[in-house]
């Protein structure tokens, strides 16, 4: 069998690559008599998959970013050449737009197509998000979604848990808690409110924590300017190459999303992983997995509400440690890398016996 991926960018900061990347490590591993091919737009994290042992091409004609008429046209051509010239039997995209250029491309080539969607668009735009004949989704509400608006029948819609490495390990603590949010410096992520809610926290409790963000962005140039303005203690880290790692170290994670169409973000399941205290706001995918028993939940856009859980949380993050642990314990039922790659690769075989 063999399966083309088509992955808009490659990126370090990216809860899609990384997702992605564990999907092809463990798809290598378990089933190493398919072969496996990688295009991409480009992006920084491409040698992390190099050094990995998976050969990935660039062609800048599938990137989203850069889209246009003529550059689709030229994309479609291209995947259909490649296509032909690998008798690649199944394209399995994570974008909607690399998924419109691979279905145009099946007409031609007869392939079969999968697209993972890891996230509900706004309904803008003229492709459609959902251009494939199958579609993974990653929780319940993307699986709601399609279903019971008829964008595909129900026997093309599969929800597949996102998967992950699980290592159980002891945390160290030290005399100071450490705080961390951390992703990819967009509006929609709400790292202003976090940096606004530690800035507003007692001086008291400024003493009894650090404060740290990671990733980078467009928002990145605002939001250190506005950690500057309010004088808020919060660090930067920058980009993290094993943010996971970085995790072990600390003990809070905040995610203060303002997205209406936040999924699960993969980033929450490393913070489980790796035992932190979470604060979260209710966005929109949150409760297909995750509630009060796991962690603390506040309203979005809620400034004075996630004041308060951070000031709880560093006063009584002992109290917490029941939910850290009943996070972890679902995770490792969930969200297993095992579970993930069989059921990934047992849709392919499904889908070449059934076409």
């Amino acid at each position: 069998m063999k399966i083309l991926f088509l992955v808009n960018q490659l990126l370090t900061v990216c809860g899609v690559t990384k997702h992605f990347y564990y999907l092809i490590i463990g798809l290598k591993k378990y089933y190493p008599e398919n072969e496996y091919y990688v295009i991409t737009g480009g992006g920084n994290a491409i040698n992390k998959f190099t050094d990995a042992g998976i050969n990935v091409n660039i062609n800048k004609n599938i990137l989203h970013e850069t889209r246009s008429i003529r550059k689709f046209l030229i994309g479609t051509i291209e995947i259909i050449n490649f296509v032909r010239k690998n008798r690649i039997n199944i394209i399995h995209s994570h974008h909607h737009y690399s998924a419109n250029i691979a279905f145009k491309a099946s007409i031609f080539t007869g392939s079969n197509t999968v697209m993972t969607n890891h996230g509900l668009l706004p309904e803008i735009g003229r492709l459609d998000h959902f251009a494939a004949k199958y579609i993974i989704t990653v929780n319940d509400y993307g699986l709601n979604y399609i279903v019971k608006n008829k964008i595909k029948d129900k026997k093309h819609v599969f929800r597949i848990n996102l998967g992950f490495p699980i290592r159980n390990f002891e945390k160290v603590r030290k005399d100071k808690l450490k705080v961390i949010a951390g992703g990819r410096f967009v509006v929609e992520k709400g790292f202003d409110n976090y940096i606004r809610a530690v800035a507003k926290l007692d001086p008291k409790l400024k003493n009894k924590a650090e404060f740290f963000i990671a990733g980078e962005g467009p928002e990145k140039k605002n939001l250190l300017k506005l950690n500057e303005k309010l004088n808020s203690p919060v660090n930067f880290l920058g980009v993290i190459e094993d943010f996971q790692k970085k995790l072990v170290d600390t003990d809070i994670f905040v995610m203060p999303s303002k997205s209406k169409s936040e999924g699960f973000p993969t980033v929450l399941i490393e913070a489980g992983i790796t035992k932190n205290l979470i604060i979260v706001s209710d966005f929109l995918g949150l409760r297909n997995y995750f509630n009060e028993k796991y962690g603390l939940i506040y309203e979005q856009n809620n400034l004075s509400r996630l004041i308060d859980l951070l000031s709880e949380s560093i006063l009584n993050f002992e109290l917490h440690k029941n939910k850290i642990f009943n996070f972890y314990e679902f995770i490792e039922g969930e969200f297993d890398l095992e579970g993930m790659v069989r059921k990934t690769n047992n849709l392919y075989l499904s889908i070449l016996k059934n076409g």
